[in-house]
């Protein structure tokens, strides 16, 4: 061990750059360790969280207020369901909003399918339907001794805080942090699945989920037309456990959520990245014991068998691993903070060092001392020294080829999803957006009011706004969704869509589609009509320009494009669309449009509410943070390959010392020898890159399926093109410079030290 230190010291350059190289990309296995076992583990802390279902409706997480009764009165095999219903008004606590989430609300029996730790109080608190909880993160905020038996305010109601409960951090739940009785809001049976209810379900041991579906259907059907989701299942059961990462839960409703994709794509750059490092590391370590030969040599003289310089090779492996794995936890705990600001996960990351986490980085550090010292031992082991020549090392030339395929493998990733990123971000948006303020809700009896303020200028009705239209109708016979807006005829001409093809009166009422829309229901443009989705005429007013519904959506929920339904001036639904004069000046006026809205509430950015340009703002902040995360990837990818081909150029240099010496002796040039090394490199990486097209054309392929504003990646060549010139680049740079070392050193100095 002595001597493998003593040979680290003395080549510096050699030690900082296996270092470097494997410290980082382990950082970062440990971070994304911890990241996606979180993200699995999303409401596996529930104790029969595979007996807990969520009731779905149209491919949605839908549900009607008196379903959880009713289900488990009359459908065997439940033993309990629970009704959560999201509450968005606005509630204060010492004349603030009280959280910017919203609020739950529930009944007691919803703790007896959740378990939930209470620090004071408990379920029977909602014995008293004016009692109301608060999570552990609101009670610390605001006092944990104060808070209980405080007043919370929504209008004219009051609702005492009786208890603590621990945060719904773990949880698909939202972090919402005040909760109510859902006994509030008990009434009639809705005549429509809604948003803002879910229905959840504990079933019995041995249930046929099957079964349980299709009665729960049978039984929703007597009660409800759920034929505006034509497309999809009236009713599905979804296991709690896959919530998370369901295609029916889209976030919108209060649940957590993520795309399974995403967190595939990463862990596979990740596994790349680590691969990747590996092979860099074993390069040099073989290259650093093609030096130590004699060394390695003298020991079989001295009757060091081939078992001991295997466990001697391991036990130096094993301890560089081992110190580059301390630095490496060091670097992950630093680089955490920043990883949660770039990928903004639902559950934040938390880098973890439990007893299962330490098995899997101890089994780590093992596998890579081991691949590591068989590769150097199958190298090395054999030499002889007498030797005058070095043997041919079949591993190394295998090594080089595939850090060329891994290399350009993540470079080309890394391209595909910045191209991507700001293919999103560089997306024409409507200009004349930026006058415009959106509300949550809206009351016809304000109106007038709203209109009488001086900053305003006009004011319509909408359910969405350029950016996202927030509702949904499934085609006949689809497993796709269009994208719906229903807006008055004010709000229509705010939105100031271009108008491509115009089948109207002097009104705009009626259907609009997009070029999108208008091509997939295959609008007869001669007669301006099409097959209609549930409830839709089937006359079409016009086409209007195609225009995107959010950053990062789902596929499935806007690839059919985007249908505006514009009605009489008496929408019953929606919120305000008002335009107004966005200038400093008028910006103290903000106070007294919350005033009229919300009656004296402040905080208007925990309904919804805002500038349009602001709210679309918040959709893209998200993409220009996965963006940094990308950008990120991208260096330590180019960083890795440096020091890969850095690495390989090494090895190869020490290889070609004594050759490229006695050619010289013989006469040869400089230029001749550069150009005989480099024909033997090509050789390698080449066919390496070959190789690695296919490979990377699938990984970019699967990243791209979550958009549904994509590029295309036969239109976007240049991406292989561009990751095969870095490689090519780096590469040639790193063997022209390693080999120019080689070619001008003293040929008596060379051949002395063979």
């Amino acid at each position: 061990m002595k001597s493998y230190l003593r040979f680290l010291s003395r080549n510096k350059l050699y030690t900082a750059i296996m270092a470097v190289g494997l410290s980082v990309s382990l950082a970062f296995v440990i971070i994304f360790t911890c990241y996606t076992r979180q993200q699995f583990a999303v409401c596996n802390h529930y104790s029969g969280s595979k007996d807990i279902y969520l009731v779905g409706m149209g491919g949605r997480t839908y549900s009607y207020d008196t379903l959880a009764e009713e289900i488990e009165n009359d459908i065997p095999g439940v033993e309990d369901a629970v009704l959560v219903q999201n509450y968005y008004n606005g509630i204060k606590y010492n004349g603030e909003i009280s959280s910017e989430e919203g609020m739950l609300m529930l009944d007691k029996d919803f703790f007896d399918v959740f378990e939930t730790r209470f620090l004071v109080g408990s379920p029977e608190v909602f014995n008293t339907a004016e009692n109301a909880l608060v999570t552990e993160s609101f009670a610390r905020r605001n006092g944990m001794e104060e808070v209980i038996g405080t007043r919370l305010i929504d209008g004219k109601k009051e609702f005492i805080i009786a208890g603590i409960i621990e945060d719904f951090s773990g949880s698909v739940f939202k972090n919402f942090e005040v909760i109510l009785n859902g006994k509030l809001n008990a009434g009639k049976r809705s005549n429509q699945a809604t948003s803002s209810v879910m229905t959840f379900i504990k079933v019995s041991k041995d249930t046929d989920i099957k079964d349980l579906e299709a009665n729960i259907e049978n039984h929703v059907l007597k009660f409800m037309n759920l034929s505006r989701f034509r497309g999809s299942k009236p009713v599905t059961l979804i296991r709690l456990d896959e919530l998370y990462f369901s295609e029916i839960n889209d976030g919108m409703m209060g649940l957590k959520c993520e795309n399974i994709d995403k967190v595939f794509i990463l862990s596979i750059v990740v596994i790349l990245l680590l691969i990747s490092s590996i092979i860099n590391y074993v390069n040099l370590n073989v290259a650093s014991a093609e030096r130590r030969e004699k060394e390695m040599a003298l020991r079989h003289i001295l009757g060091g068998d081939r078992r001991h310089i295997y466990f001697r090779v391991f036990a130096e492996s094993l301890v560089f691993t081992a110190l580059s794995f301390l630095a490496a936890i060091a670097l992950s705990i630093g680089l955490s903070d920043k990883i949660n600001d770039l990928l903004r996960p639902e559950i934040p990351l938390e880098i973890s060092f439990t007893a299962d986490y330490m098995m899997i980085y101890c089994l780590m550090v093992l596998v890579i001392s081991f691949i590591c010292s068989i590769a150097v031992s199958l190298n090395v082991s054999r030499t002889k020294v007498t030797s005058s020549t070095r043997t041919r090392k079949p591993l190394s030339g295998l090594f080089m080829g595939l850090q060329f395929v891994l290399s350009f493998i993540m470079i080309s990733v890394s391209l595909t999803m910045e191209a991507q990123m700001r293919h999103m971000v560089n997306r024409d948006m409507f200009a004349n957006v930026d006058n415009l303020y959106r509300t949550m809700f809206s009351s016809s009896e304000l109106k007038q009011e709203i209109k009488a303020l001086p900053f305003i200028r006009n004011a319509g009705k909408s359910t969405g706004y350029p950016g996202y239209f927030g509702m949904f109708l499934a085609a006949d016979g689809d497993d796709t969704y269009a994208s719906i807006m229903y807006c008055d005829s004010i709000a229509f001409r705010l939105f100031g869509f271009d108008i491509i093809e115009d089948n109207r009166d002097d009104s705009p009422h009626g259907v609009w589609l997009t070029e999108r829309a208008a091509n997939h229901f295959n609008v007869d443009k001669e007669n301006f009509t099409w097959k209609p989705l549930y409830g839709l005429s089937e006359n079409v007013s016009g086409i209007i320009k195609d225009t995107p519904t959010s950053s990062i959506v789902k596929k499935r929920w806007n690839s059919l494009g985007i249908v505006v339904v514009v009605k009489q001036e008496d929408l019953r639904w929606g919120g305000w669309i008002l335009e107004m004069d966005e200038t400093d000046e008028n910006r103290h006026y903000m106070d007294s449009l919350t005033n009229v809205l919300y009656k004296n509430m402040s905080g208007r950015e925990a309904f919804g509410c805002g500038f349009i340009k602001d709210l679309n703002r918040k959709e893209y902040d998200q993409t220009k943070s996965d963006m940094r995360l990308i950008e990120l990837f991208m260096f330590i990818s180019i960083m890795l390959s440096c020091l890969a081909f850095f690495a390989m150029s090494m090895h190869y240099s020490i290889n070609n010392t004594k050759p490229v010496s006695i050619h010289k002796v013989f006469g040869g040039s400089t230029s001749s020898e550069l150009r005989r090394c480099l024909g033997k490199y090509f050789r390698i990486m080449l066919p390496a890159l070959i190789i690695g097209i296919p490979p990377a054309w699938i990984l970019c392929g699967r990243y791209l399926e979550q958009f549904s504003y994509k590029i295309d990646l036969k239109e976007n060549i240049w991406i292989f093109l561009t990751a095969m010139v870095i490689s090519i680049a780096i590469s040639t740079a790193a063997v022209l410079w390693q080999t120019l070392r080689a070619a001008r050193t003293n040929p008596a100095e060379a051949l002395k030290k063979e």
